[in-house]
This record gives C-alpha cells, sequence and structure tokens, in this order.
C-alpha cells in the first residue's frame, strides 16, 4: 500500500500566484507562507484538508511561473498525517534547491505575487 504520493507541476497558464489570490475564495484553505525564500500559498480546496492528510503549496518562482507540490498521505497513523502542508513545503523546498543546483537559478527569477518576492 502507497501511505504518500506527491505530485510536482510547473503551471505557466495560471496567471502566478497574482492568478491565485484573485481566485483565493474558491479555496478552504488558503495560508499565504514562503518556501525557500520564495512567496507561497497553501490552497486546497476544503478547509480541513491539511489535517486530513491533503495539502498542495503553490510557491511563486517567476511572475507568470508556479511550483506545485501535492502532498496525499492516506495513512491516519503516520505522523505527518495532520502536518500535510509542512511536508509540502519541504518537497517544494527540495525542488527549487535542485533546480539552483542544476544551473537554472535563471529560471527561478524571484518574482512572485505582485512583483515582489526572493531579493
Amino acid at each position: 500500500m502507497v501511505d504518500t504520493t506527491v505530485a510536482i507541476t510547473i503551471n505557466t497558464k495560471s496567471g502566478g500566484l497574482e492568478g491565485i489570490y484573485q481566485r483565493q475564495n474558491k479555496y478552504g484553505h488558503f495560508q499565504p507562507t514562503t518556501v525557500a525564500g520564495y512567496p507561497a500559498v497553501q490552497a486546497v480546496d476544503y478547509r480541513d484538508a491539511p489535517r486530513q492528510g491533503d495539502c498542495r503549496n503553490l510557491v511563486g518562482v517567476a511572475e507568470e511561473r508556479i511550483i506545485t507540490a501535492h502532498t496525499t498521505i492516506g495513512d491516519r497513523k503516520n505522523p505527518d498525517y495532520t502536518t500535510a502542508c509542512k511536508v509540502s513545503d519541504q518537497v517544494a523546498a527540495l525542488v527549487i534547491e535542485n533546480l539552483r543546483g542544476r544551473g537554472r537559478a535563471g529560471w527561478l527569477d524571484g518574482r512572485g505575487r505582485r512583483g515582489r518576492g526572493r531579493r
């Protein structure tokens, strides 16, 4: 049985974090945060999702570019079950670290939401 699944996507069509903020009322759980120095939000369809093993972090790595880390923890006995967003934060940070380490730092221009991002 698979206990935890993680999906990583790169989105260039949603309008960046600015577009996500404009649609924030569609999410039951919407929490601004920072991941690896980049502006981010935890955005999940229903309010209790993070306490029930489900979280999606959207990290604004460029004005029109988002890295999404979606974590689902299926086993309630897993110690991370009630802190799924913490796991998604860690996964997204690893993706960013990997892009930097592979010489892709230019791809991460740091202009997340509203032109304010990593400086």
